[in-house]
């Protein structure tokens, strides 16, 4: 993650939960959906899906937007990219989908 986790400003999760638990409560089939992008820190999409879920709320949905193979996650300017792991990793991850 770059920058601030959106999660963490006061109230944003509890005003997603609660449209979330709305939602449910209403038999609605269009619940809360969640963009990520993979990136070489989290190549494992069950691992970032189950990371939403407990963090969000178990029935959140998530969607995978791409990758994206270079990536600067503090601020430092340093890039990082894609290994061989991280590739044998998010290709194990997409297999067991």
């Amino acid at each position: 993650m770059r920058g601030e986790d959106p999660f963490d400003k006061p109230g944003v999760l509890d005003q997603i939960r609660r449209l979330l638990i709305e939602r449910i409560e209403n038999g609605s089939k269009a619940h809360i959906c969640i963009s990520s992008v993979i990136t070489p820190r989290n190549t494992d999409i069950d691992e970032l899906v189950k990371w939403f879920q407990s963090r969000v709320h178990p029935a959140v949905f998530v969607n995978i937007e791409g990758v994206v193979s270079h990536y600067e996650f503090d601020g430092s300017g340093e890039i990082r990219h894609f290994t061989a792991e991280d590739y044998q990793r998010l290709e194990h991850s997409i297999k067991r989908i």
